[in-house]
Formats: C-alpha cells, sequence, structure tokens
C-alpha cells in the first residue's frame, strides 16, 4: 500500500521494513497490557469508562460491557493509527499524504485484528482450547 500511495520504491520499502520490526514489538507491548491489566473473562465493562447512566443506573447490574476482542480492537487501532500516521508524517513530510498511508491500517486493520482476535477466542493456545475443541489425545503403542 505504501508504494501504490507513494509510487517510489524506496521510500515504501523503508516504511515496510519499519513497519516489520516496529509492529510486532507493538503489537506484543498491547497483549502484555491487556494480559496485565484487564480481566480475561471476555468481555469488558465500560461503565466506568462511559458513564452512559446515572450514578444508581450504574451500580446495578449489567452494565454497558463489549467483547474483549472488540475493545482490543478498539485500543490496538487507535495507539497503532497514532504511531503510523506520526511515522508516516516524519519519513514523507507531507500531512495528506501521511494521511493517505495512514488511512488503509485505519480501514482495514481493525477487521484483520478483530479477525485473528475471534479466532483466537474460539481456538485460543492448546491449553484454553474448551474440551470439544481440543485435538484428540494420540494413543501411545502398547509396550512389547
Amino acid at each position: 500500500m505504501n508504494y501504490v500511495v507513494l509510487g517510489e520504491l524506496a521510500t515504501a520499502a523503508g516504511l515496510s521494513a519499519f513497519a516489520l520490526v516496529a509492529d510486532p514489538l507493538f503489537y506484543l507491548a498491547h497483549e502484555t497490557a491487556w494480559n496485565y491489566l484487564a480481566v480475561s473473562d471476555g468481555h469488558v465493562d465500560l461503565t466506568v469508562v462511559l458513564p452512559l447512566r446515572s450514578d444508581a443506573e450504574a451500580a446495578a447490574p449489567g452494565g454497558f460491557t463489549i467483547s474483549r476482542a472488540l475493545a482490543k480492537t478498539i485500543t490496538y487501532r487507535t495507539i497503532a493509527t497514532i504511531v503510523d500516521f506520526t511515522t508516516n508524517f516524519v519519513v514523507v513530510g507531507d500531512l495528506v499524504t501521511a494521511a493517505g498511508l495512514s488511512a488503509s491500517g485505519f480501514i482495514l486493520g481493525p477487521f484483520v485484528y478483530l479477525g485473528h482476535e475471534m479466532v483466537w477466542d474460539r481456538y485460543g493456545s492448546p491449553e484454553e482450547r474448551p474440551p470439544e475443541l481440543a485435538p484428540p489425545a494420540k494413543l501411545l503403542p502398547a509396550p512389547g
């Protein structure tokens, strides 16, 4: 996408190389923060963050919640778009071009990230899989 917007191979390759190194590090930091700070029960309670109701109503059970995957998608894409735009602007020096480069990640990125989170929630690591999705146990041959 960098090359399509810029039309210059060297700058596009440089931005892509930077992203190849920086994005996994940023992703790791984001995942580490979520695993350390957030409850992993599958939902995030936004009642405290978004007080959409009165205090009496907010104290009642059934506050405003979204899936953990959606909350992670929102936080990741927000921060990633800021980082992408800043990097693009520093490299190309043009506000419109930097916005154009960042737009593809802003538009397509959440779908890719949310899809990844939904697949991970469904299948997870082997220790996290529900019994119906766990691979069948391998039978060892009888000694002898």
